[in-house]
């Protein structure tokens, strides 16, 4: 049991260095909660000061909190602007206050004052997204940044801005906005309400998202795609993503990312159809997608419950790592995940799988079930 537990261990370090992916911008909520003062505002003045920054903003609106009656507010930017230009682009900034002042609270990495606040198209009030001066604080940003990202028809990024606002928002505000970004005309804010659709395991969504997959050409209605592509792990939905791991989708646009997202997500999902498809990727030419075709593979041997991923499939391997386990295979041989580290190490665990599959399909392909193949 303790060779198995390494190994299981050693998996699992494996997975993690593989699944590693840029960290996301944390979501509005949290800034709106960490934040003292939430106002739109424009910079109209950026002085450099040794490894900070002084910056004057201009309030146009108070979303949060009390700048004292002041219509002009000068902050702190800990991590200074590499520009002094005054940026006069309406934006979101979050403040946090301190002892001598209020400091910015950074949203995101990235160039001078980008890096600062959640850029706006217009200073002007939301119209379509209009809210009550007693609307709670997010309900207030999220509209912002969606009547942002409507007016801008989703360009300069403000679509997947959004995309990240109303994920998991929990906002009375997603349904009515969901409505209209899915009856839009723009490629981009339609990817934003297929992708939070497939978010809540929708195969309707999946579906109309392979289609547009076809013909789209937003680098950004793109990456929406991929990121919520590979979260996808309803049953139903198997089909499509079979099509869309295999490039068979019907155009050359079901590309080597897509095809990987597709790939992650049916290693997740444990019934015979996902591990259908999964024993057909075992020969696909990426190295990637055999990589999950056989984490796949070894995830459900490893009586993972199905759908898990990020945090929660941590959380149950290193608990398959711990002794006296229930969940180990009655054989460690062809357990890998993650990146191969040989062409030998990958010779093996696929040849494995190409043999234990045909040996093991005819029977209850469930976890959970009371007659499962052998693991």
């Amino acid at each position: 049991m303790e060779r198995n537990s390494l190994l299981i261990v050693r998996a699992l370090a494996g997975v993690l260095l593989a699944q590693a992916a840029p960290a996301q911008v944390a979501s509005v909520s949290r800034f709106v909660q960490d934040a003292d003062l939430v106002v739109v505002a424009k910079a109209v003045l950026v002085a450099p000061n040794g490894t900070d920054a002084s910056i004057n903003l201009q309030i146009e609106r108070v979303l949060k909190g009390a700048p004292g009656g002041a219509s002009l507010l000068t902050v702190k930017a800990m991590d200074r602007p590499m520009s002094a230009v005054p940026d006069r682009i309406c934006g979101i900034w979050f403040l946090k206050q301190l002892k001598d002042g209020f400091v910015v609270i950074p949203v995101e990495h990235a160039g001078p004052l980008n890096s600062l606040r959640i850029p706006l198209a217009s200073c002007a009030p939301p119209q379509t997204n209009s809210y009550a001066a007693q609307a709670n604080a997010p309900d207030k940003v999220l509209s912002e940044i969606a009547e942002s990202a409507e007016a801008s028809q989703g360009l300069d990024g403000q679509a997947m801005t959004l995309y990240r606002a109303l994920h998991k928002s929990g906002s009375a505000l997603e349904t009515p906005i969901v409505q209209r970004l899915a009856a839009s005309s723009v490629a981009d804010l339609r990817a934003v309400a297929l992708g939070l659709g497939m978010g809540e395991g929708q195969a309707s969504a999946l579906n109309q998202a392979e289609t547009e997959i076809r013909q789209v050409k937003s680098a950004q209605a793109r990456a929406i795609y991929v990121m919520t592509i590979s979260d996808f792990t309803a049953p139903d939905g198997v089909p499509a993503l079979g099509r869309l791991a295999n490039g068979s989708s019907g155009s050359p646009a079901a590309d080597l990312p897509v095809q990987r997202a597709a790939a992650r997500a049916l290693k997740a999902i444990h019934n015979p159809a996902a591990l259908n498809v999964l024993y057909v990727l075992l020969d696909h030419a990426d190295k990637e997608i055999r990589e999950n075709a056989v984490s796949g593979f070894s995830l459900f041997r490893l009586g993972m419950q199905a759908g898990l991923t990020g945090p929660a499939l941590d959380r149950a391997l290193l608990s398959a790592a711990q002794p006296g386990s229930s969940t180990s295979p009655r054989s460690n041989e062809g357990i890998h995940l993650g990146p191969f580290a040989s062409a030998a190490e990958e010779s093996a665990a696929i040849g494995f799988y190409k043999s234990w599959w045909p040996r093991n399909s005819g029977q209850a392909a469930n976890p959970g079930a009371s007659q499962s193949p052998a693991r």
